[in-house]
């Protein structure tokens, strides 16, 4: 997801700054609306409107960058005000996520040792057969029926490939 943190601090803004009561709905809504589950979205929305409530006096936009300072200078990478509050309760969210963004090969602006991050390249356009040979990149298409008419068989899958 390129937009992530952009969309995700979206989000957080519309409920601290929105009314009425449906305000925690309208949350979810709005990371349903990124494409996340039910059960990802109400996480996320938690999240969201802890780290608000909890951390929206330390993490307020740099004047200069328009962006949350989230680490010191290289090379320690401090976590910064935003972080370290947000990070009370992130083993929580970890725990109930059951990953994290960066052992899952998602990228962030949070600075983080290299060895905790694990490389993946995600791509969900891939169609394979039961073999796992792929049959088409464009999950919109039919895939042609190479079994000679006996099985039609295909599964749909997201092919994660590790990297080494």
């Amino acid at each position: 997801y390129a937009n992530l943190e952009r969309d995700s601090v979206l989000c957080a803004t519309s409920f601290v700054f929105g009314s009425g009561t449906n305000r925690f709905e309208n949350l979810k809504g709005c990371f349903a609306d990124m494409g996340f589950s039910p059960s990802c979205s109400l996480l996320w929305a938690h999240s969201a409107a802890t780290s608000a409530f909890n951390c929206g006096g330390v993490c307020i936009a740099d004047e200069v960058t328009q962006m949350t300072v989230l680490n010191g200078p290289a090379p320690a990478c401090e976590y910064e005000a935003c972080l370290s509050c947000s990070n009370v309760w992130q083993p929580d969210f970890d725990a109930l996520a059951g990953r994290t963004l960066y052992n899952s090969g998602i990228t962030e602006r949070i600075a983080r040792p290299c060895e905790s991050f694990t490389a993946i390249t995600h791509d969900p356009c891939v169609l394979a057969d039961a073999r796992g040979e792929v049959v088409t990149e464009a999950p919109s298409m039919k895939p042609e029926d190479d079994s000679g008419g006996v099985s039609n068989n295909y599964n749909r899958m997201a092919v994660v490939q590790v990297l080494t």
